[in-house]
């Protein structure tokens, strides 16, 4: 049997949609009891995150947060402010190491970059449903760490989940 390019595209639209319709009750089951024990806490690049990657989460409103963090090879210094109770701002200068830098001398090192990001929570989490936040990455700059991105995070007791999206490079 030969199935034509569209035949295939809306037999796999049959199986996602009922596929999607099971997960995500399931989901919002799972979260229907929780409670908000999660703190904000930095990245290795600054803003409120897991590790290197950002969640939906803001840190309090008029928190000023400054740190020097190493994952090899970067080396960055970074600040974060939570100016208003949505809104993260924040500014970081990277060393990347063993990388040619943009100079004409060979003895250079290691590569330099200046980034600053925001982050603005559109949701706040409740009971029943996660946080959701959009962002930029290195929007001003020198764009090598360069991306946007929409998360949502839950808290569930102590652990905390996010899911989100992310285009180019997202630390």
């Amino acid at each position: 049997m030969i199935l034509s390019k569209q035949q295939g595209n809306v037999q796999n639209r049959a199986v996602t949609l009922p596929l999607l319709c099971l997960i995500l009750p399931l989901f919002l089951m799972v979260f229907a009891s929780v409670s908000n024990d999660v703190e904000a806490a930095p990245t290795s690049m600054g803003q409120t995150g897991g590790i290197n990657m950002p969640t939906a989460r803001i840190d309090d409103d008029g928190r000023l947060r400054f740190g020097l963090s190493e994952f090899s090879p970067y080396t960055t210094f970074w600040s974060s402010l939570s100016l208003f109770p949505r809104l993260e701002l924040g500014a970081r200068y990277t060393s990347i190491e063993n990388t040619i830098g943009l100079s004409v001398d060979d003895n250079y090192g290691t590569f330099k970059d200046k980034a600053f990001d925001a982050k603005l929570l559109l949701v706040n989490e409740s009971t029943y449903f996660p946080a959701l936040s959009i962002g930029s990455q290195d929007f001003l700059g020198t764009r090598v760490f360069d991306a946007e991105y929409v998360v949502m995070s839950k808290s569930v007791g102590s652990v905390d989940l996010s899911l989100g999206y992310g285009r180019a490079r997202i630390d």
